[in-house]
């Protein structure tokens, strides 16, 4: 009985990280193409859920799994050259960075980035930020994911649960830093001692 359920947790496991590396709507496919670097870049997935190559027109890509986009595309675009051709195809799914982080904004994770590389990527914490605090929404909803312990053991992002379309929200720290309270304490320290010597009765 205990083995069954450790098997169906690990296929329910495996399946959740399957499901996350899915091509969605709004993600894109890094692409090279051996002897046409014409084809070479990153093509966004449009909400027909293609990609648009040149000189090959649009390609649906929309769910085949991260593991098998490299396969896929290979195959699509060897029909139009009619003769195999080597391809480095990678699927990078779309998070956006916002809060107290220096560029807020969308960014691309590829199968093997870390939050370490996405918080890096979106210039760091501004000074208040306090990453400790990371919080995941999806679709509105908050997601229980601890990205901080994520972050320290350097796992990649979707296996620390992050999706496609994700929002990570890096909160305000709200207790001073040492400067801010030297600062704070130095005008306490000059308004009591300019108290005392000229108004105090």
């Amino acid at each position: 009985m205990v083995n069954a359920l450790l098997v169906l947790a690990l296929v329910t496991a495996l399946s959740s990280v399957d499901e996350a590396r899915q091509v969605r709507v709004g993600d894109e496919i890094k692409l090279a193409v051996r002897g046409h670097p014409e084809l070479a870049g990153r093509y966004p997935v449009s909400g027909q859920g293609e990609v648009f190559l040149q000189t090959l027109g649009a390609i649906p890509v929309a769910e085949i799994p991260g593991d098998d986009i490299e396969a896929f595309m290979a195959d699509r675009i060897a029909e139009f050259f009619h003769s195999p051709v080597e391809v480095r195809a990678e699927l990078r799914i779309r998070v956006h960075m916002i809060g107290e982080i220096a560029r807020p904004g969308t960014y691309f994770l590829g199968r093997f980035d870390t939050l370490n590389d996405l918080v890096a990527a979106a210039g760091g914490p501004t000074y208040r930020g306090n990453l400790r605090g990371m919080k995941t929404r999806r679709l509105g909803e908050k997601i229980d994911a601890d990205l901080h312990r994520a972050m320290e053991e350097g796992t990649s992002a979707t296996e620390s649960g992050v999706r496609s379309g994700d929002v990570i929200h890096v909160p305000r720290r709200y207790w001073p830093t040492p400067s801010e309270f030297f600062t704070w304490a130095s005008v306490i320290f000059v308004s009591q001692t300019l108290y005392d010597r000229y108004l105090r009765d």
